[in-house]
């Protein structure tokens, strides 16, 4: 039998493409955004990470600890808990600029930030309307979800993409 077509799949498979040259069809999953998950098994960096998403503080509270409320929740970040098995990880996505911060539990269009482990926040820090950035675990699970991707660059809006149809 004649194979016309050799094809391999998933982001880490990419990264290999010098020793892929018998393959002439490859479906690298998220490798145009990556994302946490990608990031924490060491298929890239993050600074490579260029899904992004933008949330900003809707509420917060003090009892019976310091918590955040961000108006980004299952729909946007997914409920993928992602890498688990990898240093405890246990959250929702990465907080750009604040290690001290994680993204303890989430439902459908808002998600709670509590402290890391070792670390401690002041509410106050994070007033409502405060802005932050997030890279979620599964970059194709959060990108379903909008029908338009904004494409930044330099913190100005330079292009923006219509996503496939979800249904």
């Amino acid at each position: 039998i004649e194979v016309s077509v050799l094809a391999v799949g998933s982001t880490p498979t990419i990264i290999q493409h010098a020793s892929l040259s018998e393959i002439n069809e490859i479906h690298p999953g998220n490798y145009t955004f990556f994302d946490t998950y990608q990031a924490s098994i060491g298929t890239c960096s993050f600074d490579r990470c260029a899904f992004i998403v933008l949330t900003r503080v809707i509420s917060s509270y003090k009892f019976p600890h310091n918590r955040l409320l961000i108006d980004a929740g299952a729909f946007a970040l997914s409920k993928d808990r992602g890498p688990v098995h990898i240093n405890n990880y246990n959250q929702y996505g990465i907080i750009i600029d604040h290690p001290e911060l994680r993204i303890s539990s989430v439902s459908q269009e808002v998600a709670v930030v509590e402290a890391s482990e070792n670390s401690t926040f002041k509410v106050e820090d994070f007033p409502v309307g405060t802005l932050l950035q997030i890279i979620p675990n599964h970059s194709c699970m959060s990108c379903y979800c909008y029908e338009k991707l904004n494409v930044v660059k330099d913190g100005v809006i330079i292009d923006q993409w219509t996503t496939c149809p979800r249904h």
